[in-house]
């Protein structure tokens, strides 16, 4: 009597493969943006202390030049943004669509007041004065002085690694003449205030 034949097993395959890859993928991606996020975390808790030093020993008077005190640590915290941008672009990280789309609709507001104050403060009274040959009579206009530098901050924070928002918020950084950086330029020779 013929005994009927049995089936071969199939070789097992694993369930849900594209799942797991997917899940150690993100895994790693987090562990990434974790790892730059405490680098950057340290960086700032460095700074912060180094300012933290220089101004205590500046209200003890345990300089003798003060001046070389005060102007430093304005320019750590003027620079601030600028370095948050270029951390940005060196630290590229991987993808995240929203948060990225968010980060670089606030870059890119930064930019457009960015122009906006550097036309105001710039071209606008350059073309008054090829206009009518002097600067008597030109009546300044104010721009949005710190607005674009918070939005340059918040926009890399939120789209940190991304390279388009960090070109984008240093871009902002540097045209904006009412930030921080242009602060520091613009107040540079005021010796009442960073000398008093």
């Amino acid at each position: 009597m013929l005994k009927p034949r049995l089936p071969r097993p199939r070789s097992a395959k694993p369930l849900h493969g594209g799942s797991l890859t997917r899940f150690t993928g993100k895994a790693k991606q987090s562990q990434t943006h974790k790892n730059s996020v405490a680098l950057l975390a340290d960086f700032f808790s460095k700074t912060y202390q180094y300012c933290s030093i220089l101004l205590h020993r500046v209200m003890n008077k345990k300089l003798k030049n003060l001046n070389y005190a005060r102007r430093s640590i304005g320019i750590v915290v003027c620079a601030s943004p600028l370095a948050l941008s270029i951390t940005c672009i060196v630290l590229h990280q991987a993808t995240y669509p929203l948060r990225h789309t968010i980060g670089i609709t606030l870059a890119l507001l930064a930019c457009l007041l960015a122009l906006l104050n550097f036309n105001l403060s710039f071209i606008r009274p350059w073309i008054y004065c090829r206009k009518h040959k002097t600067k008597e009579g030109y009546k300044h206009v104010s721009g949005l002085p710190m607005l674009g530098t918070m939005l340059q901050i918040i926009g890399c924070m939120v789209a940190f690694g991304n390279p388009t928002a960090g070109i984008l918020s240093l871009t902002a950084g540097i045209l904006d003449t009412g930030g921080l950086p242009w602060f520091a330029i613009s107040t540079w020779k005021d010796k009442s205030f960073w000398d008093k």
